[in-house]
């Protein structure tokens, strides 16, 4: 019999695999570095919900009754038992561990979530993706709550401005930072346009976004409304830039320059 790679996976927890079966999969688990990390990962899971749900006896007497039933259920299929056992292995842990939440409770439930969720791993945010317009302040607070890490960094100046000689038809470049500042990187946004870009920094220590976009496109910004917040503009060629700060004055704005050398085209 051909067991997939999830069943695999259940019977050797279930310790159901033996001589040679086990030998395969192990060598199978050196082999596909992917198949040994989704073992891991449902190690993990099996071992927070173990943690999780140790019922008193009140509970266990629930999830007792719980178990027998489908136990009892599966027991009235016709397959050969070990095509059975096979069969309703993933299906009985999952609704056991349903079964334990509720008996434990909202509690529960919201404990092992927030555990499961942080071991499953996350899609990748995709930065060229169309995005809803946000206020100059949202984007601000959003980068901030997201841990203020850019989408991608510029690694020397002619990819700086390249970078922007192709979005908006105008290089810029910033002036070499001094100890008080230091350039993250950029991210995108959809504020003055769909297209605006916004370069991250710490200033003195503190967040700061710098929006950059044509300035034919700018339709100015609402003052914050966040106390402690100030907004800068300045516009330079055919481009017009945002500073959102926590500082009383810009720490940027002054910095960014056109550069005498032409980007290469491409």
């Amino acid at each position: 019999m051909t067991f997939s790679r999830d069943d695999m996976i259940e019977r050797h927890l279930d310790q159901q695999l033996q001589g040679e079966e086990q030998a395969r999969f192990q060598q199978m688990i050196q082999d596909d570095e992917q198949l040994g990390a989704q073992l891991a990962l449902q190690k993990r899971i099996d071992s927070a919900v173990q943690q999780m749900f140790e019922p008193g006896e009140a509970e266990a007497r629930v999830l007792g009754r719980m178990k027998a039933s489908i136990l009892e259920a599966s027991a009235e299929r016709t397959e050969p038992a070990t095509a059975r056992r096979s069969a309703v292995r993933r299906p009985l842990r999952s609704r056991l561990a349903i079964a334990a939440v509720l008996a434990l409770g909202a509690v529960g439930v919201w404990s092992i979530y927030h555990q499961v969720r942080d071991m499953l791993p996350t899609r990748p945010r995709d930065p060229y993706a169309p995005q809803p317009w946000r206020s100059l302040e949202t984007v601000y607070r959003d980068t901030v709550k997201a841990g203020f890490e850019p989408d991608w960094v510029c690694r020397t100046d002619e990819v700086f401005a390249e970078t922007l000689q192709a979005r908006f038809g105008q290089p810029l470049l910033l002036a070499q930072s001094t100890p008080d500042v230091a350039a993250m990187g950029w991210s995108y946004c959809n504020n003055i346009s769909p297209k605006t870009i916004y370069l991250l920094a710490r200033v003195r220590g503190e967040p700061v976004i710098v929006l950059i976009d044509r300035a034919d496109q700018d339709k100015g910004q609402e003052p914050p409304r966040r106390k402690g917040l100030y907004i800068f503009r300045r516009q330079i060629g055919q481009l017009v830039l945002y500073e959102l700060t926590p500082l009383s004055s810009p720490g940027l704005l002054d910095s960014f320059y056109i550069p005498a050398f032409e980007p290469s085209a491409g």
